[in-house]
């Protein structure tokens, strides 16, 4: 049951950020793939037939890549500020600094914890539940911004290659390129601004957030109280 809701909840977020990579990589291949690369067959179709083919072709870049960003899960796993704000909040990371846990025993008791809360009618189900939610909720606004930020780089450089090259579509396509590169640095300003954090001064591991950041650290605060309450003060480790 536990794997079936974590498997669940993992899927649902895995779609919603595979389904903005497929966006924005049909996108990409419609506007920004100049129309010399495929000329020897889209010379033989008409508009819609060479949309077709566009697309078709985008269709193993769209399977492969959420895999490897899936697999890496560079959030959780990476070196950057944000991974390091992700995993400060887990409780077993508290359980270590707090108590002097060594991390293996820290990350077994709350797993051993955490996990009970899967079983149906369990009092915490609801805070199981939003705690995947608030996790992956949080993996796609890292993603999504990174994938974006890739999209703008890309796009600038075709759009520069098509226009120095003079591409047949260099013309008739500029403008359409070019809002769509405004409206994806909008949008990324927007995600970023609105989704931040930031370390306290003299406050060692502790963050002030926004966004989906802050959504994530409220939700673990809840979790670390619960599991000091629950398994941390009620065994003889001592702060």
């Amino acid at each position: 049951m536990a794997e079936e809701t974590r498997g669940k909840i993992k899927r649902q977020w895995e779609r919603r950020v595979t389904s903005v990579l497929v966006a924005l990589i049909a996108l990409f291949v419609v506007f920004f793939v100049p129309q010399e690369i495929a000329k020897p067959i889209t010379d033989r179709l008409t508009g819609w037939q060479n949309l077709v083919v566009k697309l078709g072709a985008s269709v193993p870049i769209m399977l492969v890549l959420p895999w490897i960003i899936f697999a890496q899960d560079h959030l959780a796993t990476g070196r950057s500020k944000a991974s390091k704000f992700f995993r400060d909040h887990y409780p077993s990371t508290f359980a270590t600094a707090k108590y002097g846990l060594p991390r293996e025993q820290a990350d077994k008791e709350w797993f051993d914890y955490f996990n009970k809360w899967e079983a149906a009618g369990h009092p915490d189900r609801g805070n199981y539940e939003i705690t995947f939610q608030r996790s992956y909720s949080l993996r796609l606004i890292y993603y999504l911004k990174r994938v974006l930020l890739s999209f703008i780089l890309l796009a600038l450089v075709a759009t520069t290659l098509s226009w120095l090259l003079n591409t047949s579509d260099a013309h008739e396509l500029l403008a359409a390129r070019l809002s769509i590169v405004v409206l994806a640095v909008l949008i990324l300003g927007w995600l970023h601004s609105s989704n931040r954090f930031w370390a306290i001064r003299d406050r060692a591991g502790q963050y002030d957030a926004t966004g989906a950041y802050f959504k994530y650290k409220e939700i673990n605060g809840v979790l670390r109280m619960k599991f000091e309450a629950d398994v941390l003060s009620k065994r003889n480790w001592r702060p």
